[in-house]
């Protein structure tokens, strides 16, 4: 049977989760606007949003500076993730796991875990406002040494169940192997701390593999490429790997040329763990209501799929089983009325 055709405004008010958005490239036009006084629309899009197809990985992420710039002072933190909250408030999204990396924040004199400090503490006050839940994964990039990557990991021990839930990398995947970053993985993972690691985007299939294997991940972001390698699909489902997708990234860095050309559907019908992201809400232009919209008028989803991926993405989330059970309970809440 045919799902039924859901409007925007619906798909707006269907209750959703979100492991992978980076709160450094989501800052909205209000946001800006007040830091840039003579901000005006056009001008937002022209320096913040990014074309419709970018070259290289390496390009896009040039589009995160603009924004980082803006993100220095403890008001800038403090107000940027009020502005996030609100937008997954807009969205009716009910948990999120928020990324960040607390060493591009230093330019006015914060420290790493000053930021973080921060960031955790305001997220907690609107938290509770707002009727929503979010915490954060703290992340190395590609670039850092390992050095740096130590100091993150220290962190997410410091704040570890106090509002910082795991351990992520992100950059440029293509540009940089994971050497200098394996022994701080492989240390989180004798710690039983969560792991989380872009991969599988900028490169193939065997990104992956090499990130399941050197750095123990238990959810991989991204992930898209693993399509090319039927063994990796088997070893995704046989392990539970989740994949934290975000489709309309994937497509503006040309991974795939089309929306319709996505794995994302092939994935969710041979059973791998998918979930729904928006990874880049400014860069890319998109909100997470407009991305289940574009499932739906692309791939034919509806409320039986969107229900499932927030079911699988549930029981990914860094948290413990009887938080799982709550949140289950308030998706299938939230569902009561379709």
């Amino acid at each position: 049977m045919e799902n039924q055709k859901l409007t925007i405004e619906q798909i707006r008010l269907l209750p959703k989760t979100e492991l992978h958005v980076h709160l450094d490239c989501s800052l909205s036009f209000d946001f800006l606007s007040t830091y840039i006084p003579d901000l005006t629309e056009s001008a937002f899009k022209e320096r913040f949003v990014g074309p419709a197809k970018f070259k290289t990985l390496a390009q896009f992420l040039t589009y995160a500076t603009p924004q980082i710039n803006y993100l220095q002072t403890e008001q800038q933190l403090r107000h940027s993730i009020k502005d996030l909250l609100k937008q997954l408030k807009h969205d009716s999204i009910f948990y999120a796991e928020i990324r960040f990396a607390p060493h591009l924040h230093q330019q006015k004199g914060l420290t790493p875990f000053e930021v973080v400090q921060i960031l955790t503490d305001e997220a907690q006050k609107w938290n509770k406002k707002w009727d929503i839940q979010t915490n954060f994964l703290l992340c190395t990039l590609r670039h850092f040494s390992k050095k740096e990557s130590f100091e993150v990991l220290e962190l997410v021990e410091h704040f570890m169940g106090k509002g910082v839930v795991g351990f992520d990398i992100a950059g440029d995947e293509a540009g940089f192997d994971l050497q200098e970053h394996q022994d701080a993985f492989q240390q989180a993972f004798k710690k039983d701390i969560p792991i989380t690691a872009h991969a599988g985007e900028a490169l193939g299939a065997q990104s992956v593999l090499e990130t399941l294997d050197v750095l123990k991940a238990q959810r991989i972001g991204h992930g898209v490429r693993s399509i090319e390698n039927p063994d990796l699909i088997k070893k995704l489902i046989n392990n539970r790997i989740h994949l934290e997708v975000c489709p309309s990234t994937n497509v503006q860095i040309d991974v795939f040329p089309t929306y319709s050309s996505h794995p994302i559907n092939t994935f969710f019908s041979e059973g791998v763990s998918v979930g729904i992201n928006t990874d880049t809400r400014t860069i890319t232009g998109i909100d997470l209501s407009l991305e289940y919209y574009k499932m739906q008028q692309v791939f034919g989803w509806g409320i039986e799929e969107f229900k499932c991926v927030n079911e699988s993405t549930i029981n990914h989330i860094f948290i413990d089983e009887p938080q799982k059970k709550a949140l289950t309970s308030k998706l299938n809440q939230g569902l009561i009325t379709y």
